[in-house]
């Protein structure tokens, strides 16, 4: 349902046909005359029971009425929340539900990555899609060295060589020099492209 942000009647926060605490949609006033409006769409894997917004708040639509809910952070300081579907309990990341409804998905990447490493902050703009390296080099873990399939360890100074296919480690080697390492990426390569 589209709304019209600069009719009075929604600045004012009228809903249709829900109770004046349960607005269908959330509006947020970012300064005096300026609204943005809270974006909602079903959570993948649970359409018709539950939303989520591109500001990582999660509402049930269960029983006809629209209800926000409640999250809470595991030990790592990620907000996870618990949905129910065919009576059964699924404990997820909330992070992963705002990625999953909004983001579109990129071949290789499997995880959802926060940009600025704020675990709390679910924002649409803080997510994107990532593998292991990109959330190790993100993390500081490792540096980008500009070579493909080879980032250099901050703690230890190695390089490491890690090249998946179709999500299966194919080769994880150490070398402590670049050169090394990108003459033993060059030569499995090879050998892959060899019958």
């Amino acid at each position: 349902m589209e709304t019209n942000t600069c009719d009075p009647w929604f600045q004012s926060g009228a809903s249709v046909g829900r109770k004046a605490s349960q607005p269908f949609y959330t509006l947020k006033r970012k300064s005096p005359g300026c609204i943005e409006m809270e974006n909602w769409k079903a959570v993948v894997g649970f359409e018709g029971l539950y939303e989520v917004s591109d500001r990582g708040n999660v509402r049930s639509l269960k029983c006809g009425r629209v209800r926000r809910m409640r999250k809470c952070k595991d030990k790592k300081n990620y907000e996870r929340l618990c949905l129910v579907k065919d009576k059964m309990k699924h404990t997820v990341a909330v992070h992963r539900l705002v990625g999953m409804a909004f983001l579109m998905p990129v071949e290789g990447k499997t995880t959802i990555d926060h940009i600025d490493q704020n675990p709390s902050n679910n924002l649409l703009g803080n997510l994107r899609w990532a593998d292991q390296t990109d959330q190790g080099i993100n993390r500081g873990q490792y540096s980008n060295t500009g070579e493909k399939n080879i980032s250099q360890s901050i703690n230890s100074g190695q390089y490491h060589v890690v090249i998946r296919r179709y999500g299966t480690m194919l080769l994880n080697v150490s070398f402590s020099k670049i050169e090394d390492a990108i003459k033993g990426r060059d030569e499995f390569l090879s050998s892959l492209e060899t019958p």
